[in-house]
């Protein structure tokens, strides 16, 4: 078992999986104090599902810049998760764990 594992079971934490993502693309054109405002947004609410049926929701709210980032940094992790380097540890770690 993995130290990550042994924290979360000693601190009785549930590991969430992702379920659904859904969205919605708003933007305010105006206000009585700025007239000539334009803020766009983008929401997300996410369905995560846990052990036992659980299920919860997180909604983030943020800008299109901030939504390019989250983007990036997603794919760079992706990324590295396809990455050879990586596939060799996680054999090594499979090996080692059915011994």
């Amino acid at each position: 078992m993995s130290s990550c594992e042994v924290l979360m079971d000693s601190q009785s934490l549930q590991p969430l999986r992702y379920s659904s993502l859904e969205w919605r693309f708003q933007t305010q054109l105006a206000s009585r104090a700025a007239r000539d405002q334009l803020k766009p947004e983008v929401i997300l609410k996410f369905e995560l599902n846990g052990e036992s049926d659980v299920k919860k929701y997180v909604t983030v709210v943020c800008d299109v810049s901030n939504l390019v980032h989250i983007h990036d940094v997603l794919e760079e992790a992706l990324m590295t998760a396809r990455s050879q380097h990586l596939l060799k540890i996680v054999r090594r770690v499979a090996k080692t764990a059915d011994k």
